[in-house]
């Protein structure tokens, strides 16, 4: 149908059907863009029991891999999901890959960006033991630093698992079981200079602040 699409290694790895789920129309068609691949539409930002089902069920026998828009209300949305469906695939895209002027959301990314991401795809696993502990990881310059905000968005964008606040990031490399090695080599590219959290964006969309959002600058 359109000259772009291509499938995504990982997305076979879920299931060769797998099922994106997305919040809104112009996210489906953004993504129907960039790959093959069948597309669940939220409609909102409310989860009802009858979406959860219907999700539930698409996990069950097709696999899922949650997309997301980058901001509150799409990680709350994730959050919810993941706490209702255990075992759900994620894949995210960095809030300056999906931004338009004022606007954040996958509709906005670059199909590349949107490739990448479900490329980059992991699944949600609550019971694996922590990478490393919080005292390292606070020694790691992760949180409370004056760059610790800019080296998470850095380390987020090399892992491909989304930035967030000090505390929510810890805990994001605990659900996703980024081992120590996975851990350090991106750590090393980091420190390296070789991310540019820019990298994929959109050429219209302006660069976002590095800011934290309090949990633990």
């Amino acid at each position: 149908m359109y000259n772009s699409v291509m499938m995504i290694d990982s997305m076979d790895a879920v299931a060769p059907d797998a099922v994106i789920v997305v919040e809104g129309r112009h996210d489906a068609a953004r993504v129907r863009e960039a790959v093959a691949a069948r597309v669940y539409v939220l409609g909102g930002d409310a989860l009802t029991p009858d979406k959860i089902k219907e999700i539930a069920c698409l996990h069950r026998t097709r696999g899922v891999i949650v997309l997301t828009d980058p901001d509150r209300v799409g990680e709350k949305l994730r959050r919810a999901l993941d706490r209702a469906i255990p075992g759900l695939w994620h894949a995210h895209l960095a809030a300056e890959e999906a931004r338009k002027g004022e606007s954040i959301g996958v509709e906005h990314a670059s199909l590349e960006a949107i490739r990448r991401a479900l490329r980059d795809a992991r699944p949600a696993v609550r019971e694996s033991p922590p990478p490393l502990s919080w005292e390292a990881y606070i020694d790691l310059g992760l949180a409370f630093g004056p760059e610790a905000s800019r080296r998470r968005a850095r380390l987020a964008a090399r892992l491909g698992i989304g930035s967030a606040g000090a505390k929510s990031f810890y805990e994001r490399l605990c659900l996703f079981r980024i081992d120590r090695e996975a851990l350090f080599d991106a750590l090393s590219a980091v420190a390296s200079g070789e991310v540019d959290v820019s990298a994929g964006k959109r050429e219209d969309a302006p660069r976002e602040s590095s800011g934290d959002d309090g949990d633990g600058r």
